[in-house]
């Protein structure tokens, strides 16, 4: 019996074949060491993925800006050239009714 403990203890019959205690306090410390190292190791391995990504994306977000600055100043020159439009018409309604009240007034004396 003493032999099946010891061998359940035991760091060299481990099933990952490694040193490391397959059960208790160190067991779990190693697990979770480990589980830290490999999440690290691959935000390291990543890195450079992801800063390739970032640079395409703030490529693409000038671009944008870019179309948007644009379509925005078209906007407003569509704008502009119609109050210009009605502007003038109104002016000129006016002016043709000015006119026209001003006729009428030195007509009729």
């Amino acid at each position: 019996m003493a032999k099946i403990r010891q061998r359940a203890n035991c760091t060299s019959n481990c099933s990952s074949g490694s040193n490391i205690p397959c059960n208790g306090p160190a067991a779990a410390y190693y697990r979770v060491m480990k589980a830290i190292v490999v999440t690290f190791l691959a935000a390291l391995l990543a890195a450079p993925f992801a800063y390739t990504a970032a640079a395409q994306d703030a490529k693409q977000d000038m671009k944008a800006a870019g179309r948007d600055t644009k379509a925005a100043a078209k906007n407003t020159a569509h704008g502009v050239s119609h109050a210009a439009k009605t502007t003038k018409s109104k002016t000129k309604r006016t002016v043709h009714k000015a006119a026209h009240k001003v006729s009428n007034k030195t007509d009729g004396k």
